[in-house]
C-alpha cells in the first residue's frame, strides 16, 4: 500500500475537533438569532383584549362587541385582538366555545398606516387578503381556495370613504358580476347585482352592516321592484 498520501488519525483530531466547535457555535448563533426576532415580534403586541362578538361592515371594516376579560371566554365564542402602542390592532384570533381556533387575521402597516389584512383558517390556509389605501378605505380584495387565488374584488371609493362599486374578477381578469351600491336614510344600502354584460340580476336592501351571522334585517328585491 502506498502511504504518500496517508494521514494519520491522530493528526486529523485537531481539524475534526475545530470542526465540532464551529458548527456548534453556528447553530447555538442561528437559536439566538430566531429567538430574539421572536421576542421582538412579541414585543410589538403591547395589549391583549377579548371580545364576544364583531362585525364587518359593508366598507370590510370590523368591529368588536361587548368586552370580556380572559377568564370568562371558558365555553363560549370570542375574539382575541393583539393591540400595538398605538391601539392599532396586529391580530385577531377567532375561537370557538370549546377554546379551538376558528380563524385568525393579520394586519401589516407600512409608515404607520393599515396596508393590508390577510386571514387565515385554523390550518393556516390562505383565505383572503384585503388591501386599502392611505385613508383607510378599502381597494382591493383577493380571495383564495386551496387551489390558489380564487377572484380578484375591485372597488371604487365616494368622497365619504363608502364603497360605490364592487367588481369581481376571475383570476384571469374577466370580470364575473359586479355591484353597485346606493345609499339610502336610517343606515340601509339597496345592493344592486349585475351580470358581466351590465344586465340587472337583483337589488339587496340590507342595513350598512354585514355581521358575522346572517342578517336577518336583509330583503331581498327582484327585477328592480323595490320602493
Amino acid at each position: 500500500m502506498n502511504n504518500k498520501f496517508f494521514v494519520s488519525p491522530n493528526k486529523l483530531w485537531p481539524f475534526i475537533f475545530l470542526f465540532t466547535l464551529i458548527s456548534c457555535g453556528g447553530r447555538e448563533n442561528t437559536s439566538n438569532n430566531l429567538s430574539r426576532s421572536n421576542k421582538k415580534s412579541l414585543n410589538n403586541f403591547t395589549n391583549i383584549k377579548y371580545y364576544k362578538t364583531y362585525r364587518i361592515s359593508l366598507q370590510e371594516k370590523t368591529e368588536y362587541f361587548d368586552p370580556i376579560s380572559e377568564g370568562m371566554i371558558k365555553g363560549q365564542e370570542y375574539v382575541k385582538v393583539y393591540y400595538d402602542l398605538n391601539n392599532k390592532v396586529l391580530r385577531e384570533e377567532q375561537y370557538d366555545q370549546n377554546g379551538y381556533l376558528k380563524r385568525y387575521t393579520k394586519s401589516i402597516y407600512k409608515n404607520g398606516k393599515k396596508h393590508s389584512e390577510e386571514e387565515y383558517t385554523n390550518d393556516h390556509s390562505l383565505s383572503f387578503i384585503r388591501y386599502f389605501n392611505d385613508l383607510g378605505n378599502i381597494v382591493k380584495k383577493e380571495e383564495y381556495s386551496i387551489e390558489g387565488l380564487r377572484e380578484n374584488i375591485v372597488y371604487s371609493i365616494d368622497p365619504k370613504g363608502n364603497i360605490e362599486k364592487e367588481e369581481h374578477f376571475s383570476p384571469h381578469q374577466k370580470i364575473l358580476y359586479f355591484r353597485v351600491f346606493e345609499y339610502k336614510k336610517n343606515n340601509t344600502v339597496l345592493i344592486h347585482f349585475y351580470d358581466p354584460k351590465g344586465n340587472l340580476i337583483s337589488t339587496h336592501k340590507t342595513l350598512n352592516v354585514i355581521s358575522n351571522s346572517n342578517n336577518p334585517s336583509e330583503k331581498i328585491y327582484k327585477n328592480n321592484d323595490q320602493n
